[in-house]
């Protein structure tokens, strides 16, 4: 080959290098260009969750764990922030507020809300009930997907669960037969339990457990029928005397996530919170039943009065229940619901 067209060969290897190399710029280029930024932050969902009890609330530490661990298990890609005490919105408002968007989550109690989840006041009929926050729990559980998840289609449930059991406890009167129930005024939480008052002879009033208090201070209130765990949350032990020890009711508790945002987490982040919804509803009926300890404990500390009822007079509290039962399960049917299925579901799990 002559001189001169070596050289040419060489300029145009060079030339090819050249294109070459430029291409391989101009590629990569376009490709970085489609890529995420490599260890860019992505921007966290940052979501509000409110309730309406204090930070001294037993809950309270089952929702600082849960926003901690919602946040480990994104990598930081969900944040939450708690609003305890009522920040934005009564107790008798949050359903709504999640329905509606205020809050991204909220815990809220349906027996607040009469009528909106007819079949969940299956947990408020009486004497139905087990011995503790996990067992009713498990029953809960065990019903929920099958009878009531229908109840809750306007937001997205993320913990459910069913309190420890309630009972009278009364600020000047000690109630040990029904004759004693005459007359006074009973705070119940919902239609159900309310019914249940009355049928012993009480009057029943409907109001949230923050007003409490200040209702029983006054004596507009004689008692009210709760948990042991509210009367230490809400001090209620310092307008009380006498509680009786027996599981008289109970009531259903959930979390709720607005749809919206619900529809607005990626599908991986909403399998991690589809996958702490059962361990949470037992994560908060245990702290509810080491709390439950606690409460009798200091009740006790505070010479207050906590006794048994006798169970010949409990057996006529049963036999004054039935007809609540029937009247449940016919005002189901009325609305087109499986009152009967579900109660007789329940009734298997507790043998009751």
């Amino acid at each position: 080959m002559r001189e001169e067209e070596k050289m040419n060969v060489i300029k145009l290897k060079k030339r090819l290098g050249m294109l070459v190399a430029a291409g391989l710029v101009t590629t990569l280029f376009l490709v970085f260009c489609n890529l995420p930024a490599v260890g860019a932050a992505e921007k966290p969902f940052k979501l509000k969750f409110a309730y309406w009890m204090s930070t001294k609330h037993s809950l309270h530490r089952a929702f600082v764990k849960y926003a901690d661990e919602v946040k480990a298990l994104t990598n930081g890609r969900v944040q939450i922030t708690l609003y305890p005490g009522g920040a934005l919105g009564g107790a008798k408002e949050q359903w709504d507020m999640a329905v509606g968007g205020i809050a991204d989550i909220s815990f809220f109690m349906p027996g607040y809300t009469p009528g909106r989840f007819p079949l969940t006041s299956v947990f408020d009929l009486p004497l139905i009930v087990g011995g503790s926050c996990t067992v009713n729990t498990a029953f809960a559980q065990g019903v929920f997907e099958d009878y009531l998840e229908g109840e809750y289609k306007d937001a997205k449930m993320l913990i459910f669960f069913v309190s420890e059991p309630f009972t009278f406890h009364t600020s000047k009167k000690k109630i040990e037969s029904m004759a004693d129930m005459k007359g006074l005024k009973i705070r119940g939480a919902g239609a159900v339990q309310s019914a249940f008052i009355k049928a012993l002879g009480g009057t029943p009033v409907t109001l949230p457990i923050t007003e409490v208090y200040t209702s029983m201070e006054k004596g507009v209130l004689d008692g009210v029928l709760t948990a042991f765990t509210a009367m230490r949350s809400f001090r209620l032990f310092d307008v009380s005397k006498y509680s009786i020890q027996a599981g008289l009711t109970a009531a259903p508790m959930g979390v709720a996530m607005n749809k919206k945002t619900w529809n607005s987490l990626p599908p991986d982040i909403q399998k991690i919170l589809d996958n702490l919804r059962r361990r949470y509803a037992f994560e908060c009926a245990g702290i509810y039943d080491e709390d439950l300890e606690k409460a009798l404990e200091l009740g006790q500390s505070k010479g207050k009065v906590i006794y048994p009822l006798a169970a010949a007079e409990l057996a006529k509290w049963k036999e004054k229940a039935e007809p609540l039962y029937d009247q449940w399960v016919a005002d189901m049917k009325a609305k087109g619901l499986p009152g009967e299925e579900l109660l007789g579901a329940i009734r298997q799990l507790t043998g009751k």
